[in-house]
């Protein structure tokens, strides 16, 4: 993800090693993520391609909310598309205005994904050199979001993330992981077929979390006529369900 206008990704290339996804012949959850940056996609093209749910950016630090978010949100609920929300942490910003901010612009809604949080080492400035209240001030936005929706938050992290802004805390492995981590070459899923593909993040590895949750395997996707970042569950539809707020 990226300020203001998407995943950049140059930070999170590395994600987690060893961590294999079996469909079991069964249909592969795939994904997509969104912010203004695809502003005006056809969510109902992205669903009639075979993509099941969609994270969307709603806010970055204080002060900002994506001009898209609220056409993109319901949007995503007109298509038939599972939805989430996510918010870019600034680890320089207060964490309890930051959430608050979240939650004016995407609140808790029965039937969403959880909310997620994307934490990542680009504009932080110095705020890598103190990882204990980084550790905190974290922990202080995700208690105040989960209190309003009822469900742990996705921590959307890469492994310079995880070692740098947070000192490689193993105290966030509670909450579901969505990593990103990308194959080269990769715009579309893996085939769906009885004998579908062995899919593996590739190294190094994020070792406070025994699996992932979601995975972003590339920043090159091409859906709906737009560039997106494809994203895989880790299970099928009844488990990401199971998930949904309440």
């Amino acid at each position: 993800m990226a300020r203001r206008d998407g995943f950049a990704g140059s930070s999170n290339r590395p994600g987690i090693a060893g961590w294999r996804l079996y469909s079991e012949g069964g249909i592969v959850v795939n994904g997509i993520d969104v912010s203004d940056f695809q502003a005006g996609i056809n969510l109902g093209t992205v669903r009639a391609s075979g993509y099941s749910w969609v994270m969307i950016k709603a806010t970055e630090g204080t002060g900002y909310v994506s001009p898209s978010f609220a056409a993109q949100w319901q949007g995503a609920e007109t298509a038939g598309l599972l939805r989430g929300g996510y918010h870019y942490y600034i680890f320089d910003q207060d964490p309890v205005a930051q959430a608050n901010a979240f939650l004016a612009t995407c609140p808790a809604t029965s039937g969403a994904l959880p909310a997620a949080v994307d934490v990542e080492t680009g504009d932080q400035g110095d705020n890598d050199s103190d990882t204990e209240t980084n550790v905190a001030n974290l922990s202080k936005f995700l208690q105040t979001v989960e209190a309003k929706t009822g469900v742990r938050c996705f921590i959307y992290l890469g492994y310079d993330g995880w070692t740098t802004l947070l000192g490689s805390t193993t105290g966030f492995s509670g909450h579901p992981l969505w990593v990103p981590s990308y194959l080269t070459g990769v715009t579309a899923p893996p085939p769906t077929s009885d004998t579908p593909p062995v899919l593996q993040p590739p190294p190094p590895q994020i070792t406070a979390w025994s699996t992932w949750t979601a995975w972003q395997y590339s920043e090159s996707g091409s859906v709906a006529g737009q560039t997106v970042d494809l994203n895989v569950f880790n299970g099928d539809l009844t488990a990401l369900r199971s998930m949904l707020q309440k």
